[in-house]
């Protein structure tokens, strides 16, 4: 198990994007913390109170909890986490984006749509991280409607980038 996620830890170094594994079981988090220091908690997990107790021991230097099936675990607040709307359900219309991400206080959106309308959806609504699950070339198994290919990824990446937020100063100067 954890060779491989050495091996994905590198790949993200070198693409300069933050690695981070979600935990689902508080036996787990040693492990976890061993390699990264950035972890996420899924939605189905979120109110575990011996995780949430593992993860605060812990101390990671982010934690991101997603809020889907029902309220994180209370310590979540406590140590700062960062909390990602979602839908809990694989796939979801990327319709559903805008109401599940302004009736929260998310940071962010754990994506399981197809696509990546409702990644930048969300983004044009203010999210500041974007969780999607990706399918890497070789996987042992075939990808899911919901996943993304590293390609996929990357027109993400540079279409945020490009976000016209960044640039609404300077539009209107062009007038």
């Amino acid at each position: 198990m954890l060779p491989a996620f050495v091996s994905v830890k590198a790949a993200c170094e070198a693409a300069k994007v933050n690695f981070l594994l979600t935990v689902v079981h508080p036996d787990d988090v040693k492990n976890v913390r061993a390699l990264t220091s950035y972890v996420k908690v899924g939605s189905g997990e979120a109110h575990q109170a011996k995780l949430a107790e593992a993860i605060k021991t812990a101390n990671f230097e982010r934690v991101l909890v997603s809020n889907g099936v029902r309220p994180p675990h209370q310590i979540y607040r406590e140590i700062g986490a960062k909390t990602l709307a979602c839908i809990s359900r694989y796939p979801h219309p990327s319709a559903l984006v805008p109401a599940r991400l302004t009736e929260t206080f998310a940071a962010g959106w754990s994506a399981h749509c197809v696509g990546l309308d409702g990644c930048m959806t969300a983004v044009a609504l203010g999210a500041k991280i974007i969780e999607k699950h990706v399918c890497l070339k070789g996987q042992a198994r075939p990808m899911m409607l919901w996943e993304a290919n590293v390609e996929e990824m990357m027109l993400l990446q540079r279409w945020i980038s490009q976000h016209p937020d960044r640039f609404l100063g300077r539009w209107n100067h062009a007038r």
